[in-house]
């Protein structure tokens, strides 16, 4: 439970630092998973993950991660969070210098989507231009979180996480997926709601059909499947549907038992388990707070750091901000 040091803070900051620090977590958690067949786990791990672990040697993280850290799915998070503070507003321009700065500095530029998307902006191509019209992946999912604390207002949260979306995912699918984790994350955040309540309101803005369809598909396998049925189902890949179908299938097994969304999604057979532990521990961080991340995930890289800049997050939130939308 909450460390005495964070006791006593106001309901909404406990939800805002779960956010980030669920990010961070599931993120950690899942990276060694990655494409890991569960066959070779008790090799590798000694059984499933349920704390953090060192990747195998053959993984492609090996040479770049520890136990305890985390990808570029939580680089890319801090990332929009330190461009929302800089500015005070959703800066595309900013947001894609801070992309570049980051795949720069740790040579963590995502998945295929986000990859090219980075390359075309060093090329100079316009942040309204580099992404992908017919993106399907979950690079903008995975770090949209931040806004959802960043703006207070619900619809103002969901129109500027599709925004977040354009320099690298630019499609309504991609854009639909990161406004609804913002969402999600705002109602947890800002108005209290549980998670049924929230997540019928947030899919009341996705337009996308098929995605509608899974995260309604994910609810209802959640109430009677287990893990392995229900990612043979929704499938645990890194188009956004699947990602995001089989993150609300954990997040929703208990929506007041964190360890249980993360550790499920961390433990899928060969899939993308580090974004689907990541976009699960923003939400479920984001319902329960801090205060509800058991304290041996405290230990994750940077916990200070996520701590703080939620907090940041927060102090700029109101009700009404404008993107910045013009060249």
């Amino acid at each position: 439970m909450l460390n005495a040091k964070f006791s006593g803070v106001s309901r909404r900051a406990d939800k805002a630092r779960g956010t980030l620090v669920g990010v961070a977590v599931g993120d950690a958690l899942g990276m060694p998973t990655e494409r890991v067949p569960r066959a070779l786990f008790g090799q590798y791990f000694n059984g499933p993950v349920h704390s953090f672990q060192t990747p195998p040697s053959t993984h492609y993280w090996s040479s770049h991660l520890k136990a305890g850290q985390y990808t570029d799915d939580t680089y890319q998070t801090l990332a929009l969070s330190q461009s929302l503070v800089d500015k005070g507003l959703l800066d595309l321009k900013d947001f894609s210098i801070k992309l570049m700065d980051m795949a720069d500095r740790y040579g963590f530029y995502g998945g295929r989507t986000s990859i090219q998307a980075i390359k075309r902006l060093k090329q100079g191509v316009s942040p309204y231009e580099s992404g992908k019209a017919d993106a399907k992946t979950n690079g903008s999912a995975m770090r949209a979180s931040p806004v959802g604390i960043f703006f207070e207002d619900y619809g103002e949260a969901v129109q500027q996480a599709r925004f977040s979306s354009i320099p690298t995912h630019n499609s309504i699918l991609t854009q639909d997926a990161a406004a609804f984790v913002a969402g999600l994350v705002n109602l947890f955040v800002h108005h209290g709601l549980d998670g049924p309540s929230a997540i019928s309101k947030a899919l009341s803005s996705v337009r996308d059909p098929n995605l509608a369809a899974q995260i309604q598909k994910a609810l209802a396998l959640a109430k009677s499947s287990d893990a392995d049925h229900a990612a043979a189902e929704l499938g645990t890949g890194s188009s956004a549907v699947q990602t995001l179908g089989y993150a609300v299938f954990c997040f929703a097994l208990d929506f007041n038992d964190f360890e249980r969304a993360v550790v499920t999604a961390a433990n899928v057979d060969n899939g993308d388990s580090d974004t689907i532990a990541s976009i699960a521990g923003a939400l479920s961080g984001a319902h329960g707070g801090l205060s509800g991340i058991p304290s041996k995930f405290h230990s994750v890289d940077n916990f200070g750091l996520l701590v703080e800049t939620a907090d940041r997050l927060l102090s700029f939130s109101q009700a009404t901000k404008p993107a910045v939308l013009e060249e």
